[in-house]
């Protein structure tokens, strides 16, 4: 959505910045959304995609990823199909304390379609997250290399830095900026910022929502809704 399909891939729901907290051990997040992106004449995004994290063990989270994508421009056809699984796997290796942040490593592999969205070739993400809390703010950023090496694509670099407020019941709400440097031959750097929020819904349930616009190397619009359901063990 950034900077082609695979950016978006793991990112800390409903943000584009990934956070470094992977999910308790034995318990599971299951999204259920769609993602929206209107870049000048080309429409694309996913609806739906279903992404379950899960608890593999202290520490560590196991990540999937499957979307169905859709891609819309006034000079190809309209395409709708099954499109590049994601996978992950988040280790964090530095816990949080008064005087640290929690840090953690995220590596990740989008198996890439010739479908809507995909890139036709497998793309590695390699990032490190990190993150502080103080009282109800939270700071959480990072990021890394995509090995994005199927033509006419190119390696690059995704940054991004998002501050996190908590609300009264539960809520929070955040803003995020985010950027990247050219992902293809010919192309420029791009930054951008969102905002987004997650209501909670009783105890295992939540709703997810965010938005951003790109206010460098292009005006892109991005949109992200999704339904959140939780589960493990008491």
């Amino acid at each position: 959505m950034l900077a082609g399909a695979a950016s978006q891939a793991f990112a800390g729901p409903p943000f584009f910045t990934d956070d470094p907290e992977p999910v308790e051990f034995r318990h599971y997040e299951i999204y259920a959304g769609a993602e929206y992106t209107h870049d000048g004449d080309e429409v694309s995004g996913s609806l739906p995609f279903v992404e379950i994290n899960f608890g593999a063990a202290p520490n560590l989270q196991l990540s999937g990823n499957l979307p169905l994508a859709y891609q819309r421009a006034s000079s190809t056809p309209a395409a709708y199909a099954l499109t590049s699984l994601e996978f992950g796997a988040k280790y964090r290796f530095v816990p949080e304390d008064a005087g640290r942040p929690q840090i953690s490593i995220y590596p990740q592999v989008v198996f890439g379609s010739s479908g809507p969205g995909g890139s036709g070739a497998p793309q590695y993400f390699v990032p490190l997250w990190a993150q502080k809390s103080y009282g109800p703010w939270t700071i959480f950023g990072g990021g890394g290399r995509w090995f994005n090496a199927a033509p006419p694509n190119q390696d690059f670099w995704f940054s991004g830095l998002c501050v996190q407020h908590d609300l009264p019941g539960g809520a929070l709400v955040g803003i995020e900026v985010y950027h990247s440097t050219p992902e293809a031959f010919n192309t420029s750097d791009r930054t951008g910022v969102g905002a987004g929020f997650i209501a909670p819904i009783g105890h295992h349930h939540a709703i997810l929502a965010s938005f951003g616009r790109g206010i460098h190397g292009d005006n892109t619009f991005a949109g992200y809704v999704a339904y959140e359901f939780m589960l493990g063990p008491k």
